[in-house]
């Protein structure tokens, strides 16, 4: 509904439709994860892992760029259609495939439900805090590196600049899938 109607909205109405859609938006890193954890053995998940970051990498080297391309060469009308009849094919192939999120060994009913009030653990608010940082953390470089180049007059350079980050993400992520461990992350 979002990207359906996201062309025509004023932009305070935009404003508040993208923060609720935000909200709803499809989970596919994490059923992309969680089903790595349930298909990939135990011993090989910290290469799985890395070459599923790897690949979002690639497509966050990719996607902006093609989209960049799209909206200065068509329309940006036409782009905001487009991502959003991406989002929509990537929701219908996880409804198609729907990939398994727990292993076959694994459990699948709970010892006993678990209370709401029982939730909120400490572990748990740190590691919400940790992706809320970081996500807010990605979000404001990207910010900042296309600020600083139209400060600059260099905003044509920000689709290099962002690939160039990318890649040594990637390199990293290279780096990272090369190293032995003995243990599993």
């Amino acid at each position: 509904m979002f990207w359906a109607t996201a062309p025509v909205l004023p932009y305070p109405v935009l404003l508040g439709a993208a923060f609720v859609g935000g909200l709803l938006t499809l989970p596919v890193f994490s059923v992309v994860r969680q089903s790595i954890a349930a298909l990939v053995p135990p011993t090989e998940r910290r290469q799985a892992y890395a070459l599923d970051s790897m690949s979002v990498e690639l497509n966050f080297m990719i996607g902006p760029a093609r989209a960049v391309a799209l909206a200065t060469s068509v329309s940006p009308t036409l782009t905001m259609y487009a991502v959003g009849g991406g989002i929509v094919l990537a929701g219908l192939t996880l409804l198609v495939l729907n990939p398994p999120t727990r292993a076959r060994d694994e459990e699948t009913t709970p010892a006993r439900a678990l209370p709401r009030r029982q939730w909120p653990t400490p572990r748990l608010i740190g590691l919400l805090a940790g992706g809320a940082a970081s996500t807010l953390m990605i979000a404001g470089i990207d910010v900042s590196v296309v600020a600083m180049l139209r400060d600059a007059g260099q905003v044509d350079w920000t689709g290099v600049v962002l690939a160039l980050w990318a890649s040594c993400s990637l390199i990293g992520g290279f780096t990272y899938d090369a190293q032995p461990f003995n243990h599993i992350m």
